[in-house]
């Protein structure tokens, strides 16, 4: 559970931002009709040259135990008419995404469980050093331009170092902004974040859109 922890309250945050039919108006309510998925909710994995094994284990089966919470299993199953739609992919340099989970309608408890069977079999590659937190981001936002008519659209970014190569994650917040996506930063190995990142130059800011937030 302690591996799970961060991640669980990632998606937790991004769950109960996710749009509920009954809190909708009646127009709001017939444009969504038309659409199967409430939210589209893709998860980037940093496995850059700092993330060390037990770091990337924490991010893969802390997402797998995450999903696996009752309380997260809920909120995912709680609307199987317009369920989430959920990718995982990894990142490192900016040539480097892999795809873990390709966009995975989560309708029902069978399905929940093949994504997490299939995440806690997930082993580790070699993968280039660098961390192009920009690229990342740009991976992303073509994942949600590429499955459009969800209520919502959420980007969660996992990460343990400055960005340092790539283009600069500034460059995709216009294209992600406008596209209404956003954006989730999930911190590992926060003590190292703390040496390296100036908390005060707002222009290293990746976070944004209705609801976004940050887990250390």
């Amino acid at each position: 559970m302690r591996h799970a922890l961060p991640l669980l309250l990632a998606l937790w945050a991004a769950l109960v931002h996710a749009p509920l039919v009954h809190a909708q108006s009646a127009q709001a309510q017939s444009a969504q009709a038309q659409s199967r998925c409430r939210q589209a909710l893709a998860l980037a994995l940093d496995v850059s040259g700092s993330v060390d094994s037990a770091e990337y284990r924490m991010q893969i089966d802390g997402l797998a135990g995450a999903l696996a919470n009752p309380d997260v299993r809920r909120a995912l199953l709680s609307q199987p008419q317009a369920p989430v739609d959920l990718t995982v992919y990894e990142w490192s340099s900016p040539d480097y995404q892999r795809t873990l989970l390709p966009w995975t309608a989560i309708t029902d408890a069978a399905a929940l469980d093949t994504v997490i069977a299939r995440l806690r079999a997930i082993r580790r590659v070699d993968a280039p050093p660098g961390t192009a937190i920009g690229s990342a981001l740009q991976t992303g936002a073509a994942l949600m331009a590429a499955h459009p008519g969800c209520w919502k659209q959420t980007l969660d970014v996992s990460g343990d170092g400055k960005h340092n190569m790539g283009p600069h994650p500034q460059t995709q917040k216009t294209r992600l902004q406008a596209g209404g996506v956003t954006v989730n930063a999930l911190v590992i190995g926060a003590e190292r974040f703390s040496a390296i990142v100036d908390w005060q130059d707002r222009s290293t800011c990746v976070l944004f859109g209705d609801g976004a937030g940050a887990v250390v």
